[in-house]
């Protein structure tokens, strides 16, 4: 997928190991845009040569890192074109709706305050550039709807997608352009949960009959990135197979 307008373009990519990330990562590369990969985990080998590719291990939860890791991409590649603020983390929070304080801290502090440093550096260096730019954010079904037993979970993805469409409303002016896509239940998530039985009921209630693919929201993010997106932004882009319609 791609219409040819994120060739030679910069983008930036939270979370970029694994995952979500990951497939966006290989997507971009595949369609010869320059990447600069973000993530506390290791690079995955089959993409240590690349090219026009670079890594920094970086804790998104820090500003201060956040906003070096953008100097050095620039100093690299010479501009910054546009951020996927991907990086984020889903524990299993025992499904009783009383997660503990210090799970709540974490969570929040990976899933919303590190797309909160994401998105308002890119925004400083879209400035520097003289405006333009996109970002996408890595919301999730839990952030337009209520799952059950995952409070923090669903607080921190709702603060996503009202960053996201306050973001868009207040920076279109510029032609900075902010969107979101809201991922259902992927495959890759199964290994994250203590309780597995949590996601049995998934299959059967999604229309299309499985479990979502990472590849799949690359291709969602990929569009959101390109230009056969331009007059969309503030939009959340559910990508679920159809759960929750």
């Amino acid at each position: 997928m791609g219409d040819g307008s994120l060739e030679g373009k910069v983008i930036a990519v939270t979370g970029g190991c694994s995952g979500i990330g990951l497939a966006i990562v290989t997507k971009l590369v595949s369609l010869k845009a320059k990447v600069a990969v973000a993530d506390i985990g290791p690079l995955p080998t089959e993409l240590t040569s690349t090219p026009s590719l670079i890594y920094t291990k970086v804790d998104v939860t820090s500003r201060e890192q956040i906003k070096a890791w953008i100097a050095e991409l620039v100093a690299k590649f010479g501009r910054l074109d546009g951020m996927c603020a991907n990086a984020g983390i889903t524990p299993w929070e025992g499904g009783e709706g009383t997660t503990s304080e210090a799970l709540y801290e974490k969570i929040f502090a990976v899933c919303t305050l590190g797309v909160w440093n994401c998105g308002t550096e890119a925004y400083f260096q879209f400035e520097k550039q003289g405006g333009g730019g996109v970002i996408v954010n890595t919301a999730s079904a839990a952030g337009v709807s209520g799952f059950p037993g995952m409070p923090v979970y669903c607080g921190a993805k709702h603060a996503v997608v009202g960053f996201t469409r306050s973001w868009a409303t207040t920076w279109g002016g510029k032609g900075i352009r902010v969107n979101a896509v809201a991922p259902g239940k992927l495959s890759v998530e199964l290994s994250l949960f203590k309780d597995h039985t949590a996601l049995e009921p998934f299959p059967a209630a999604v229309p299309l009959g499985r479990i979502g693919q990472p590849g799949e929201i690359a291709d969602s993010v990929v569009f959101l990135l390109g230009d056969t997106s331009s007059f969309m932004t503030g939009q959340v882009l559910s990508v679920n197979g159809g759960h929750g319609v």
